[in-house]
This record gives structure tokens, C-alpha cells and sequence, in this order.
């Protein structure tokens, strides 16, 4: 997939904001052994800001989908 996908900042504590050049659709936080802590669907635009995660300190995988498919990310909470 050609898309420029950032978060920042990263590690984060509470707040995340994911950049694209693209439209993001969804997301979906993972916990490193494979749950799902948070999806966010129906976002239709090129900036999303988490705030309040109030997740504990750890390795997250974090999935934007776009409509060319979807990007994988690590996020680090601190």
C-alpha cells in the first residue's frame, strides 16, 4: 500500500494522533498478546486523535484501514 501513515507521539502516554495521506476508515488497538482493546470505525478522514487510552504501559499494535487495505503500526505506551 502506497500511504504515509504516522503516530505520534510515540511512545504516548494518553493521547495519540494518527496522520495519513489517505482517508482512514477504521482503526483497531491491539494488546501485544493479540486482543482487541479499541476500534473506532466510520472515521472518513486523514487525522484521528485518541485521547484518553488510560491503557497501561506496554507494546500495542495499531491497524488504520484504508481503502487500499490496511497499515500496521507499533505504538508504545509509556
Amino acid at each position: 500500500i502506497d500511504a504515509n501513515v504516522s503516530l505520534y507521539p510515540n511512545p504516548a502516554k494518553n493521547i495519540v494522533t494518527i496522520n495519513t495521506d489517505k482517508n482512514i476508515l477504521s482503526i483497531e488497538i491491539y494488546h501485544i498478546n493479540g486482543s482487541l482493546i479499541l476500534r473506532k470505525e466510520k472515521i472518513n478522514n486523514k487525522q484521528f486523535i485518541l485521547n484518553k487510552l488510560n491503557l497501561s504501559s506496554g507494546l500495542y499494535i495499531v491497524d488504520v484501514q484504508l481503502e487500499e487495505g490496511v497499515i500496521t503500526r507499533k505504538l508504545i505506551i509509556e
